[in-house]
This record gives structure tokens, C-alpha cells and sequence, in this order.
């Protein structure tokens, strides 16, 4: 059996879901986020998460035109 591990983004002043005080995705988010990815072959999220998330990276995983992010929409619709 694998392990499990919760992993969730917090700002360093404590917000999780304020949409208008929340980060802004940058290269070196997207490539820290494709090495963690590349060690997983399960994700749990929510059913509101998962909602959001289909929607956005299956559209960017063709359409993105950062090749960064086109690479980390295809792992994370893959997994």
C-alpha cells in the first residue's frame, strides 16, 4: 500500500480560498508543481475543486501558450 499525504496551498498570511488574495500561478509554481506531480499517481480533490480544475486544465493542455503549462495540464489530466 502507498502512502497518503495531504498537500494544500496557503498564502503565508493564512488565506486558502480567497479568490482575490490568492497567488497567481508563475513559472517556478508550475514547475515545482510538475515535479511534485510527477511523484504521484493518484489525486483526490473535491467535487467543486475537480469541477473548476477539469474545465481549466483540459482546455489549457491545447490550447495554453506557455509550454510549462501545457506540460503540467497534460500530467495532471493524466493522473
Amino acid at each position: 500500500m502507498g502512502n497518503i499525504v495531504l498537500y494544500m496551498q496557503m498564502s503565508l498570511d493564512g488565506v486558502v480560498s480567497d479568490l482575490e488574495r490568492w497567488m497567481q500561478i508563475s513559472d517556478h509554481i508550475l514547475e515545482d508543481a510538475l515535479a511534485y506531480y510527477d511523484t504521484l499517481d493518484t489525486v483526490v480533490v473535491g467535487g467543486n475543486s475537480y469541477l473548476s480544475m477539469a474545465e481549466y486544465w483540459h482546455h489549457a493542455e491545447k490550447s495554453s501558450e506557455s509550454a510549462l503549462e501545457r506540460a503540467f495540464a497534460k500530467k495532471i489530466n493524466e493522473i
